[in-house]
């Protein structure tokens, strides 16, 4: 997998994400996570080590990018629970990826949907777990959950167009396919 190449478009999903306020659903913070969709088709095309790492990259992107409020004012960073998710997700993904068809657009929407809700889940359950014994202030843990399920459901609808694109663009990320076994049955 050529990494230079997955940083340019990781950093293109991330713009698309946070820069146009076009793309949300409109006046909630409901917007599809781009970068999911990214890492779904690293995950269904890359080498185990490669989705594993793409994940963690993106998830601290994530986590990065979602500041948390603490008691006294004011907004902290926490690293880990979007990475987390992250890579629950693709370790889900590349679980099934043997199972299912892994060309066409229809995989990449489901696996995005799967992803954004174990990335958004997981998150918000450990920021939840972490506020019972820190100064952070998730806020209520059902509305973000809803609103990431939501975003979740808005990632695998924004997967039809952003997964076709990306498909095309397979042969830039040079993707090794694993070899061809001799069983024929």
């Amino acid at each position: 997998m050529n990494w230079l190449i997955f940083a340019i478009v990781c950093w293109v999903m991330f713009a698309f994400e946070w820069g146009f306020d076009a793309l949300r659903l409109g006046e909630t913070d409901i917007a599809p996570m781009l970068p999911i969709v990214l890492l779904v088709v690293v995950a269904l095309r890359a080498p185990t080590r490669h989705a594993m790492v793409a994940a963690a990259v993106i998830g601290l992107l994530y986590d990065i990018m979602m500041q948390v409020n603490i008691a006294g004012g004011g907004e902290a960073v926490v690293l880990g629970p979007h990475a987390l998710g992250c890579m629950l997700g693709v370790y889900a993904v590349l679980l099934s990826r043997s199972l299912m068809y892994r060309r066409g657009v229809l995989a990449i929407v489901v696996t995005a949907i799967l992803v954004a809700m174990l990335m958004n889940v997981v998150a918000t359950v450990l920021l939840a777990v972490r506020s019972t014994y820190d100064v952070i202030e998730p806020g209520r843990a059902v509305v973000q959950l809803g609103r990431g399920l939501g975003s979740a459901l808005y990632t695998g609808a924004a997967a039809i167009v952003v997964g076709s694109v990306l498909l095309a663009l397979r042969r830039v990320f040079q993707f090794s396919e694993p070899a061809r076994s001799g069983y024929r049955g």
